[in-house]
This record gives structure tokens, sequence and C-alpha cells, in this order.
């Protein structure tokens, strides 16, 4: 039951992915955030759903994390694909997506 679970989380994942990578090749990085948070809450709500002890433990140490990226923002400079302009195009805002999503992959694979 675990792989078939594993299964389907991976699936939503790839669905939120397309959707995302729709939303930046179209230029609307805020689109994506909220595609992005909506995976998230999603997610959490399996989790609450499904494991509640472990659900509610994880959206408390997940409000910490979140929160503490809001902290650090105003402090925050992005990494720019070679040959990107001041003002990032849409390709620009894909290859950095899709960079990302590659090195985190990468990271909890490897």
């Amino acid at each position: 039951m675990a792989s078939s679970v594993a299964t389907r989380a991976v699936r939503r994942a790839g669905e939120h992915e397309a959707v995302i990578s729709g939303h930046l090749a179209a230029g609307e990085s805020k689109l994506a955030l909220n595609e992005a948070i909506r995976a998230l809450q999603s997610e959490c709500k399996w989790l609450r759903e499904n494991r509640p002890a472990d659900g509610v433990l994880t959206d408390a140490e997940l409000a910490a994390s979140l929160l503490a990226i809001a902290s650090e923002l105003y402090a925050y400079k992005p990494v720019r694909p070679v040959g990107c302009q001041r003002a990032p195009s849409p390709a620009d805002l894909l290859a950095v997506f899709e960079t990302r999503l590659a090195s985190q992959g990468e990271g909890s694979h490897g």
C-alpha cells in the first residue's frame, strides 16, 4: 500500500509541476507560486486526514519553515540564468524552476 500512496503522490506532484511550468512559460510567476502553495496545502490535508498525528506535527514544522523563509526574503537574491536580462523572460522563469527542481530531486534521491 505504501508504494501506491507514494506513486499517487508523485503523480500529483507531476500534475502540479506541469501546471506551474505552463504558468511560468506564460510569464505568470504569481500563478505559479500560488499553484505550488496549493500543492503543499493539498498534501498537508492528505497527511492530516490519513496520518493525523504526523499531519499536525508536519503542519507545525512547515509553518516554522515558511515563516523563516518569509522573514529572509527581503535580503534574498535569486540566481539568474546565463544571459538573463534585468527583467527575466518567461524562458528565464522556466529555466530557474527546472534547474531548482532538478537540484532538489538530486538531493532527495541521491
